[in-house]
Formats: C-alpha cells, sequence, structure tokens
C-alpha cells in the first residue's frame, strides 16, 4: 500500500517549469490551453506531465498464493485499516499496526465490515467444530489491547436450520442487516432481518421472508462509505429474487415493492447514490419468462411507482468498476473489452451526470510507446467531487474534471521480465491517494522453487505480456534491481 501526494491544478506554473510528456492522453472533451495552470496540457494524444509526487509506503506483506486473504478494509473516516488474514487481522492506524489473532480460516475473506462511525467492526465469528459456521459478530476497537486476544460479541447466532450468507450495517449504525436461508417445513425461504446493535443474541426483526433465493441484498451503503457518518434519514433495501428487483424500507414497515420483473440471477453489481433515492444495477442479459430482457448498467429511482422504469446508461458487459460521486452528482465506472462478451473497443472511464444521464465523460489512458489504450484497473472521485485517482496496468493518473488536465503521479515499473506487477483500489484519503500494488515476487523468495504461476485477470493478459517483453527487450534483471513492494 503507498500513499502519494496530488499535485496542485490550480497553482500557477513558475517561470522555466514545463511538464515532462511521457505516456499518453485521451479523453473526450478536454480542455485545451490553460498555461497558467501547474500541470500543462498535453499538446499530443500520446503525452501527459510526469510529476514527482511524494510516496510514502504505508506496509507491505507476502501473500504466498493466499492473494484473497490480504484483503484491505480502509475505515470510512481514513484513519484506521483493517488488514484480513488468515490467523486473525491487523489495525492499522497509519504509523503502527497491531495484530490481533483469531483462526479465521473456516469463513470467507474480505469481510471485515466497518460500522458508518468506524468504532466497531462486524465479522463471522470464528468457528469451531460444535458452532455454526457463520455468527454475526462485532468488535470495538477502542476496547482491543495490543497483545492480547482481541474482544468481540455475538451479535446473532442462527438457530438450526438457519444459514447466515451476508451482513452489512444499517446506514444509522444502530443495527446489522443480514440475510439467511431458512429451511423449514421442507420448504426453503430466503429471510432478511434486522439486528439491533444493543441486544446481543436477539433474532431481530424479520424484513422479507421470500420462498425461493433471493440472489443480492443491498442497502445504501455509500451513505457513509464517504465519511460522512451514521444518519437516521429513512433508507430503502433493494435486492434481487427469481421474480425481479425490489425495494423494501429499512423499517420493514411496507411490503416489498417489485421495479422490474426481470430475474436478478444476472446481476454482477449494484451500488447506491449517497442521497439513497437512486442506485445502479449492472446486469449480465437476463430475460424474465415474459420476454422482457435486461443487459448492461442502469440508473434506478426508489421513489418512481407504478410504472416499472430503468434507465440504461451503458449496453455493454464489461464493466469492472462502479461507483457513485460523494454527493451523488456522478456516476462513474470502468471497463475492458471482453472476449465472449458484448464490450466496447477500448478500455475507458466513464462519468454519467445522475440529473442527466446524456452528459458523459469518457476517459482513455494510452500506451506511451505504442499508443495502444492501457487497462484501466481502478477509478475512484475526490469527496469534493473536482478530481478522479485512477490506476492503469502500473501507473498512477490523477485528472481535473473542470480543466480536463491529468497527471502520473506514481510508476511501478517491473524489475524483472518474469514479474506480474499492477497498481489497483485507488483511494482518496484528504488530499492524498492511497493505492495497492501488487506483484509476483516468487523468484526473489527462493531459487529452488519452480516459478510461480499466478492467475492473471484475462483483460489484463495482453498489458502484462507487453510489459514483460518490453521489459526483457530493455535488459531487466531482477539481480541487479532493487526489491519492489510486495
Amino acid at each position: 500500500m503507498f500513499s502519494l501526494e496530488v499535485p496542485n491544478f490550480t497553482k500557477p506554473k513558475k517561470e522555466g517549469e514545463e511538464g515532462q510528456p511521457d505516456a499518453a492522453e485521451g479523453a473526450e472533451g478536454s480542455a485545451s490551453g490553460g498555461d497558467k495552470l501547474g500541470v500543462p496540457v498535453a499538446k499530443e494524444e500520446r503525452e501527459f506531465p510526469v510529476l514527482e509526487a511524494d510516496s510514502e509506503e504505508l506496509g507491505s506483506t507476502y501473500m504466498r498464493h493466499r492473494w484473497a486473504w490480504h484483503a484491505y478494509v480502509q475505515a470510512h473516516k481514513g484513519d484506521n485499516c483493517v488488514v484480513h488474514l488468515e490467523d486473525g487481522f491487523v489495525l492499522h492506524d497509519g504509523k503502527r499496526g497491531v495484530k490481533y489473532e483469531l483462526d479465521l480460516r473456516m469463513n470467507t475473506p474480505r469481510n471485515f465490515i466497518w460500522h458508518p462511525d468506524c468504532r466497531y467492526l462486524a465479522f463471522w465469528a470464528p468457528t469451531s467444530c460444535d458452532e455454526p459456521r457463520k455468527r454475526a459478530a462485532v468488535l470495538d476497537i477502542t476496547k482491543q489491547v495490543p497483545g492480547a486476544k482481541p474482544v468481540y460479541t455475538i451479535l446473532y447466532d442462527p438457530e438450526p436450520g438457519h444459514e447466515p450468507v451476508g451482513m452489512e450495517w444499517a446506514p444509522n449504525g444502530k443495527a446489522i442487516l443480514l440475510m439467511e436461508l431458512v429451511f423449514e417445513d421442507n420448504a426453503a425461504y430466503t429471510v432478511l432481518r434486522r439486528i439491533p446493535l444493543r441486544t446481543k443474541g436477539s433474532q431481530g426483526k424479520e424484513l422479507v421472508r421470500m420462498q425461493g433465493r433471493i440472489d443480492f441484498f443491498n442497502s445504501p451503503t455509500t451513505r457513509y462509505e464517504y465519511g460522512a457518518g451514521s444518519t437516521d434519514k429513512p433508507f430503502s433495501i433493494v435486492f434481487g429474487a427469481a421474480d425481479g428487483l425490489y425495494t423494501v424500507p429499512g423499517n420493514g414497515e411496507l411490503p416489498p415493492h417489485r421495479l422490474a420483473k426481470v430475474p436478478a440471477e444476472g446481476l454482477e453489481n449494484i451500488e447506491w447514490n449517497p442521497t439513497g433515492e437512486q442506485f445502479a444495477v449492472y446486469f449480465n442479459r437476463s430475460t424474465s419468462n415474459k420476454g422482457e430482457e435486461l443487459q448492461g448498467l442502469y440508473l434506478a429511482d426508489v421513489n418512481r411507482k407504478g410504472k416499472e422504469s430503468l434507465v440504461r446508461l451503458y449496453e455493454n458487459l464489461d464493466v469492472h468498476t462502479l461507483w457513485f460521486s460523494a454527493k451523488g452528482t456522478y456516476v462513474l465506472w470502468a471497463t475492458y473489452p471482453m472476449p465472449g462478451r458484448p464490450s466496447s473497443m477500448d478500455s475507458e472511464i466513464y462519468i454519467v451526470s445522475t440529473k442527466d444521464p446524456s452528459q458523459v465523460t469518457r476517459i482513455k489512458q494510452m500506451d506511451p510507446i505504442n499508443g495502444d489504450p492501457l487497462a484501466i484497473t481502478g477509478v475512484y472521485m475526490n469527496k469534493e467531487e473536482t478530481m478522479i485517482a485512477y490506476t492503469a496496468v502500473n501507473r498512477v493518473f490523477v485528472y481535473d474534471l473542470k480543466t480536463g488536465k491529468r497527471a502520473q503521479i506514481a510508476h511501478y515499473p517491473l524489475n524483472d521480465p518474469q514479474m506480474i506487477r499492477f497498481v489497483a483500489e485507488p483511494h482518496w484519503l484528504n488530499n492524498r491517494v492511497v493505492v495497492s500494488v501488487y506483484e509476483d515476487v516468487s523468484k526473489q523468495m527462493s531459487e529452488k522453487r519452480n516459478t510461480l504461476t499466478i492467475d492473471i485477470p484475462f483483460q489484463h493478459k495482453k498489458e502484462f505480456d507487453l510489459l514483460r517483453k518490453k521489459n526483457a527487450a530493455a535488459g531487466g534483471d531482477a539481480k541487479g534491481a532493487k526489491e519492489g513492494p510486495k
């Protein structure tokens, strides 16, 4: 993990100061001119300024075939981070990390969930042979003592025939929303329930019970994911079932309302607008028993009653990152062409107005050598909705929405032609950008072990192969290279 300085796009350049053209710029609607700004506008399609940004390494770890277990989850306010390990977790406050030991091998990784006010962590409790596999637990980070066993509370212990499959915090922070499979009277149901935070061992309130399986549920977590904290404002939960897409009030006082009759089996992603009034939903090709079809990315309004209406924003099936901006003004996503699926021509970033979806900004990032579009591996907008940070293979960029200017603030080149390295997961932390750098360092760890094979996402393999060839042609040699981030 690295923290990177972001350039000032409004500071006048010093006399004689010039940007360094190094790679490509290709954006529809980009501004031109602007000599008074600190970052120059590229005059050619394959140029952009390279800025020397202050870089701080926050931490590193050797994964050794266990990539999924080394996921980190940053607190919404940016002051803490939890790293999920097989044998516990690490709490990091930016200055030091403290490890707490727990046996988490039986549970799914990437399941530490920050409370809206960042005081608590919800997770699946450790499991022994005589306990249910998934018990919802809550840990108060203010009460943990370094070196001691972590203290946590079992908030929900399922009864026989109940199997929890997912959970998240309610936006008010007073309860956990939990989905479980229930087997009763020779029938299978899916239940959504609300479990109060202050009631130990409560079964909570049942919000929804449907025969069959609910594929997913989601509440407007983006209300607090940008650091605004908990809110008592009423909210809805969206969920997808075999017969359609539904919303239900978070208090359970009204029955579910169906937005669309197309089954949710093909749904791949969903994201709430922080206002709680819209959500974006990304469907694989799906068709109802009446011939109704959905495909691509749609914007839904939870207040729209009566006539079913989903506004399609994008029709292809190559979306891999989806966000709303902090104030809900924009919805943004990244794409990459995928064989066998309807796709765009190139990897791009889309920024769309939520009030007028016809207002679209599209951004490409070109390779400085051959001019080919680079694979976008992540994108995120700052809280002020003025800039985005994005990653493209092993480079990090920032883009100013007002001027259309961009700059590269970090590059993590390959030290070895056989090594794999890419950058992803950009996030804003105050006025800095935090990114994750992933690489295969197996050759450096042991000369006796055979070359480690890492499964590369198919859509990025072309870029990695090209980088390997370029580095080999340049005489890259790991023996004399400084070991990079892990």
